[in-house]
């Protein structure tokens, strides 16, 4: 890594106190994680921060958050996890990527056995079609009971003997 762009990292990075998020002020994704750009390539300012600091990410491992502030860049705020870490972490947190409550699929699959269209139905819960469409093929969310009306795939598919 070339001083040059050491220098140019820590120029977007608002340093606090060591305990405190520092904080990325360069250009921010959608999601809130900074972007840097390294060689031509976009790569997220928490993992440019733990390559400075600790050295290269292990092949198939998250940088992950322990402050769960995504700008923040500070190496001491970051450790190293599996997907499944990650998505633990998440969890534990509040942080799950699901949107829906058991309750919303329910009232899902009887909306959709009134044939209400699933456009409809992801608009008014705040999700796409195709998580609606996902949820009613038994794809998404399998741990709720499906009432009988609602079939899913594995139960339309011929068993062998």
């Amino acid at each position: 890594m070339t001083p040059e762009l050491e220098t140019k990292f820590w120029k977007y990075v608002d340093h606090a106190g060591a305990d405190e998020c520092w904080q990325w002020i360069g250009s921010l994704g959608q999601n809130g994680y900074g972007n840097f750009a390294m060689d031509g390539k976009n790569i997220r300012a928490h993992k440019m921060s733990w390559l400075l600091h600790y050295g290269p990410v292990p092949a198939g491992m998250y940088v992950c958050h322990h402050c769960d502030n995504p700008s923040c860049v500070n190496p001491a705020h970051l450790f190293i996890g599996t997907p499944r870490d990650n998505y633990e972490d998440m969890w534990k947190k509040g942080r799950s990527p699901r949107k829906l409550t058991d309750e919303d699929v329910l009232a899902i699959y009887q909306l959709r056995a009134g044939h209400t269209d699933c456009r409809i139905i992801a608009r008014q819960y705040g999700v796409s079609a195709g998580l609606i469409r996902s949820i009613c093929r038994c794809d998404s969310y399998r741990h709720i009971a499906r009432p009988a009306i609602i079939r899913c795939r594995i139960s339309r598919r011929k068993v062998s003997a």
